[in-house]
């Protein structure tokens, strides 16, 4: 019966509707007989040359294909390339800032000029990887980041070189700086309290301002120049009821004042230290 009606369909004439569907049918059969169209009126050797023709043309294209699937193989790898490196910088980035941080604390706080070199180098390493990091995002969507962070490690040298600067003007030694002059002014006061046995409360008064100003020098608090402060007052009032020459008392007074201005200079660039810190 199948046979019946595939005879039956082989011998009816195709509808308008499937001729193109026939001659595509045709087409197939002919290239799977070898029977091509106008094929028979070609010699053996004319048959060969296109056969050649036909295959070289085919080898042409699928090198074609071939080369621009390479080329968008390469493109892929030298993107995968560019991202596994901007990740490594902005990974590098991450620790030089941690590292910077560490560094900057180190000599603020126990005034190592070691560590103020290492921080400035950490900052130019810092600066060289943004430079590569801007090279390989030029162009992409972390353009405005890359430009933001230029700003940002621009204002960390500023600040670094504010604090390095004050901490310098403070002295990174006790014979250095507002350090030295504050040691010197405290010293003028010992030394003519010495020559002076008789000085009333003088001496316990200095003795406190010494205490309050180690404790500014500890621990930085306010607490301790208030202190410092109040001693102070007191001991100018103490020179007045002391049984000091009257060019004594005017000789401490000045002494006094000038103790009393270095310590607040001091106290104020410490300041500002610890507000570049922050």
């Amino acid at each position: 019966m199948i046979a019946t009606v595939l005879d039956l369909a082989r011998s009816r004439p195709w509808p308008p509707a499937w001729g193109r569907s026939g001659r595509l049918g045709r087409l197939r059969a002919a290239w799977r007989d070898g029977d091509l169209p106008g094929f028979d009126r070609l010699s053996i050797q004319a048959r060969l040359s296109a056969l050649v023709v036909i295959a070289l043309l085919a080898a042409v294209g699928f090198g074609a294909v071939l080369q621009v699937a390479g080329a968008r193989i390469d493109s892929m790898l030298r993107q995968q390339d560019v991202y596994r490196r901007l990740n490594d910088l902005a990974a590098d980035m991450r620790q030089g800032a941690t590292a910077t941080q560490a560094q900057a604390d180190l000599f603020a706080r126990d005034r190592v000029p070691a560590a103020a070199q290492e921080a400035k180098a950490e900052i130019a390493r810092t600066r060289d990887r943004l430079d590569q990091l801007a090279a390989l995002a030029a162009a992409g969507p972390k353009v405005q980041a890359v430009a933001e962070a230029r700003t940002g490690i621009a204002a960390v040298e500023t600040a670094f070189a504010a604090l390095e600067a004050e901490a310098v003007r403070l002295g990174l030694t006790d014979r250095q700086g507002l350090r030295a002059r504050l040691n010197e002014s405290t010293r003028a006061i010992e030394s003519e309290l010495a020559e002076w046995p008789n000085a009333g409360a003088l001496p316990f008064l200095m003795a406190r301002m010494r205490l309050a100003e180690r404790d500014y020098m500890l621990y930085g608090q306010d607490s301790a120049l208030g202190r410092h402060r109040a001693a102070a007052t007191q001991f100018d009032l103490a020179i007045e009821s002391s049984p000091l020459p009257d060019s004594t008392r005017q000789t401490f007074r000045q002494l006094l004042g000038t103790y009393a201005a270095d310590l607040a200079a001091f106290a104020e660039g410490s300041q500002r230290v610890r507000a570049e810190q922050a």
